[in-house]
C-alpha cells in the first residue's frame, strides 16, 4: 500500500533501515529498525564502504562481512535482514558478484538457507549510467525448497540505441 512507504535518505550501510519519529525535537534518539514485505534494491555498484564501524551489526553475523573493496553484497545482506520472516527482495547487482573469490562464503551461507530463489543474468548497457553487465537476484528470507532458477537472459536483447532493451521472451 502506497501509504505505508517512506522514502527517506541516509547512510545505507551505516544505519539499518532506520524509522525515526520526525515530530520530536531529537529524531535521532528515536531510532528503531523496520522490517518490511518487500524490497527491491538497485544500489551503486561494487561502492567502497568502510566494514570497520558495521562489522558487529547483526545484518552480516550468519553470512561474514563483503570486501571493503566492494559493498555489492553488504546491500543485499541489509536488505535481506529487514525482510519479515516471509518477505522478498529483488535486488540488481554487477554480474561479478555470483564469481569473486572473498565473496565465496557470502553465497554459500545463502545457498545453505534456501534464500536464493532466482537468478536473472542481463545483458551489457542494459541500464542507464553503466555498461556492465548485471544480474537480477531474487530472494526470500524464508523458503523450504532447495532449488534455485537461473535464467540466462544475457542474449535476449535487441539494440535501442546506445542501449540494449530485453526482448519480450
Amino acid at each position: 500500500n502506497p501509504s505505508n512507504m517512506v522514502g527517506r535518505n541516509g547512510d545505507t550501510l551505516g544505519f539499518a533501515y532506520p524509522y525515526f519519529d520526525d515530530s520530536v525535537k531529537d529524531p535521532q534518539n528515536t531510532y528503531y529498525p523496520v522490517f518490511v514485505d518487500a524490497v527491491v534494491a538497485n544500489p551503486p555498484y561494487s561502492q567502497k564502504y568502510s566494514k570497520k564501524d558495521i562489522e558487529n551489526s547483526p545484518r552480516f553475523a550468519e553470512y561474514g562481512m563483503p570486501p571493503d573493496s566492494k559493498a555489492d553484497l553488504a546491500f543485499l545482506l541489509h536488505g535481506l535482514y529487514h525482510l519479515k520472516s516471509d518477505g522478498s527482495q529483488v535486488i540488481v547487482l554487477p554480474h561479478g558478484v555470483l564469481f569473486r573469490n572473498e565473496e565465496l562464503q557470502i553465497r554459500r551461507t545463502l545457498i545453505k538457507k534456501h534464500q536464493i530463489e532466482t537468478v536473472i543474468g542481463l545483458p551489457a548497457n542494459i541500464f542507464f549510467g553503466t555498461g556492465i553487465p548485471t544480474v537480477l537476484i531474487c530472494l526470500k528470507k524464508t523458503r523450504e525448497e532447495n532449488d534455485i532458477l537461473f535464467i540466462d537472459a544475457y542474449k535476449g536483447f535487441t539494440k535501442s540505441g546506445n542501449k540494449n532493451k530485453l526482448r519480450e521472451m
